[in-house]
């Protein structure tokens, strides 16, 4: 992929230019077109040129389309070509109703690709927020004939993902603040209130027992050293970040994840159950598993697992079942692998997906809720002991001074 810079003209006779990312000019030229505007000027982007573009941008189009307004335009068009009106009416309808400005750009930019000749699938791709897996159930739902069934098949996996990652959110919430708000109240201890009463017991750890002198000691690292601690922490986020971005890299961090003794089934549960779902959809869509296994492979996040699922499908592929490719990688669990087998023996793949995705989802979601439940008394009681060790420290030293006066 290359980027290229282009001047076009749109139906309403303004002028436009950015920069794009494609095969080659001509791939551009189609590219606009389907937008339903006329090229002007295509030619290979600078650097400094998509420099330029990025602080010439049209700050109204930078945030695109959210998950949620994708979600609910599928959902329209879907209940609207149901009711047997037709897709440029439809689109049309979709630039009119008063909802946020991006949403009614991209309806009526579909609108027009479609009035000129284009199919829906073809309009899609020039848009963003519309991934490989929605545009390959459209296109097999428009040569189908089943678009209305397609887009209604995409628009439940959306609100099943949305559901999902609402969820997640949901779970981590309380956690994440119960981690900032004691955390900060134990740094502040360490660093402000345990400095004052060590120099008030006058620096004779002699008297005081093991576990005041050891948060002592920790409260003059962080003292003393703390800014040193501070940097190299950022330092080697830097450096995780960094690898991160490299194939090799986030595929060792994502093995890591998926292998954590806790998290890590849940993470495989929720990327495999994802994998399931979509393929299901694709299938049961009407498009050939050859095309469909690459598909929904894009669903998964963790590169470790999407690797093991490029392997079965490259199995599949040379010939053999589904259900005896994903069983040598050992990502899913035997009874799904089952389902499959049984799926692929009765000719109801697309079934047996949707069910081993539902079964995958719902154990996912019955760990989370465990985990949910036991990470706030777990933190509460990890952190409660952290703060007792050093109230006891405080309390020590102030008994050992009281000692000291009395005598």
């Amino acid at each position: 992929m290359a980027r290229f810079r282009f001047r076009s003209v749109t139906t309403d006779n303004l002028r436009r230019r950015g920069i794009l990312d494609a095969e080659s000019p001509e791939a551009v030229v189609h590219l606009l077109r389907t937008r339903g505007e006329t090229p002007v000027e295509v030619a290979p982007a600078s650097r400094m040129a998509v420099l330029w573009d990025w602080l010439n941008r049209d700050l109204s189009e930078t945030r695109g389309l959210s998950r949620a307004e994708v979600t609910a335009l599928t959902r329209e068009w879907a209940s609207l070509l149901a009711a047997g009106i037709r897709l440029h009416d439809v689109l049309a309808l979709s630039a009119e109703t008063g909802r946020r400005q991006a949403p009614r750009r991209v309806a009526a930019r579909l609108a027009e690709a479609v009035r000129r000749g284009s199919t829906f699938a073809e309009a899609l791709t020039a848009e963003k927020g519309f991934g490989a897996v929605h545009v390959a159930l459209v296109r097999a739902g428009e040569a189908s004939g089943s678009l209305p069934e397609a887009m209604q098949r995409l628009a439940d996996d959306l609100d099943a993902r949305a559901r999902l990652a609402g969820r997640l959110r949901n779970a981590l919430i309380y956690p994440a603040f119960l981690t900032l708000t004691a955390g900060g109240a134990i740094l502040v201890l360490l660093t402000v209130v345990v400095p004052g009463l060590k120099t008030l017991g006058g620096g004779n750890a002699a008297d005081l027992p093991a576990i005041t002198v050891l948060v002592f000691r920790v409260s003059d690292l962080l003292t003393q050293h703390g800014r040193m601690i501070a940097a190299a922490i950022a330092g080697l986020s830097l450096l995780i970040a960094a690898a991160a971005t490299t194939t090799a890299g986030r595929r060792r961090v994502d093995r890591l994840f998926a292998t954590l003794p806790v998290a890590g089934p849940v993470i495989r549960g929720l990327e495999t159950g994802r994998y399931c779902a979509t393929l299901s959809a694709l299938i049961e869509g009407g498009v050939p598993l050859a095309r469909a296994l690459p598909l929904a492979a894009g669903a998964i996040g963790n590169r470790h697992l999407r690797r093991a699922v490029d392997r079965a499908a490259a199995r599949v592929l040379d010939g053999m079942l589904l259900g005896d490719a994903v069983a040598r990688e050992r990502d899913l669990p035997a009874d799904v692998v089952v389902m499959i087998r049984t799926g692929e023996r009765t000719g109801r793949l697309g079934q047996a997906l949707g069910q081993a995705a539902t079964l995958l989802d719902t154990r996912a979601r019955n760990r989370l809720e465990a985990l949910s439940v036991l990470i706030g008394p777990s933190l509460t009681l990890i952190f409660g002991g952290i703060a007792g060790l050093i109230v006891y420290a405080m309390l020590s030293t102030i008994l050992a001074v009281n000692d000291l006066a009395f005598q």
